[in-house]
């Protein structure tokens, strides 16, 4: 059974990376197949024991995996714009600063997208609305406290501030 309410959020930047990632991973296909036709090309029995072969199907195994991955999620992708207001609770797109309570320190990052692919975005300090952090703080208001796991420990986060990122 089909679940058709599966969606992955993306902002533009990132759905164009994903696009070209796909397209980046179906090259080196095709130059993974050339090299495995190459390796066998001087005799039919030549595929035993031929490490250039086996090695050629085991990267090809691996990069149709990684594709076929990240086809199904091109099928479930959905492009969404960022919000042009703060809204009141943490959401895609925000900017958040927050404090652990836990570890006492503040960092501050930005929700993105559920991959984020785009170098400039990742650069300036977005994560995926996807990562055991973003999860935590999604819906929080500023000054409020919520309790989670990271890296298998258990931590009290509070939002100190919630802003829409620069540039926006």
């Amino acid at each position: 059974m089909q679940n058709d309410t599966l969606q992955f959020l993306f902002f533009d930047e990132d759905y164009e990376a994903l696009k070209q990632k796909i397209e980046g991973i179906r090259e080196q296909v095709r130059e993974t197949q050339r090299l495995s036709a190459e390796s066998v090309e001087q005799s039919s029995e030549s595929w035993h024991d031929n490490y250039t072969f086996e090695e050629a199907q085991r990267q090809l195994k691996m990069l149709l995996n990684h594709l076929g991955g990240l086809s199904k999620t091109m099928e479930h992708a959905r492009v969404v714009s960022r919000p042009s207001a703060v809204p009141p609770a943490v959401d895609l797109g925000t900017a958040v600063k927050y404090t652990n309570l836990t570890a006492g320190f503040t960092d501050d990052v930005v929700v993105g997208s559920y991959m984020v692919l785009d170098a400039t975005l990742e650069e300036s300090g977005y994560i995926s609305y996807d990562t055991p952090l973003a999860r935590i703080l999604m819906g929080v208001k500023e000054g409020d406290v919520r309790t989670g796991e990271l890296g298998g420990r258990h931590v009290e986060l509070r939002v100190d501030e919630i802003s829409l990122p620069s540039g926006s």
